[in-house]
């Protein structure tokens, strides 16, 4: 159960790095995010995800806290965006932006090579998503 939850975690990370450049219709996109929110809890999200940066990025104690409040704050501003009853097309734009802004906070707090490495990490996870979605 926990690798099933770890695995829409991991869907749901990437669905939202990557929606401005994922060649999926709207409405398949905003679906798949809302059935990996009805699943998880922003808190099991912030989590995952910040687990994964202190592992892949090397943070330090002080940027691990920080990452953490800030993938929480994000977590949950996506989970009510999900849970907003605005049109699909809406909620996505609204995600969108809140990945850009999830990004210039993480680039205040990340040294410039965290930084690169985050955005290198983020780019391969849309491609994986790209070569899964096609096959």
């Amino acid at each position: 159960m926990e690798s099933r939850i770890t695995f829409l975690i991991s869907i749901l990370a990437l669905l939202i790095a990557v929606l401005p450049a994922a060649g999926f219709a709207e409405e398949d996109k905003a679906e798949k995010i809302k059935e990996v929110i009805d699943k998880t809890t922003p808190e099991g999200r912030a989590a995952f995800q910040t687990h994964r940066m202190k592992n892949t990025l090397g943070l330090d104690q002080e940027q691990i806290d920080k990452v953490r409040e800030i993938n929480l704050k994000y977590a949950r501003k996506v989970e009510t965006t999900v849970g907003a009853s605005e049109g699909e097309l809406r909620k996505l734009e609204e995600m969108r932006e809140i990945g850009e802004e999830k990004d210039r906070e993480l680039k205040a707090i990340l040294s410039a090579d965290q930084y690169d490495k985050y955005l290198a990490l983020k780019e391969e996870m849309r491609e994986k998503m790209m070569e899964s979605a096609g096959s």
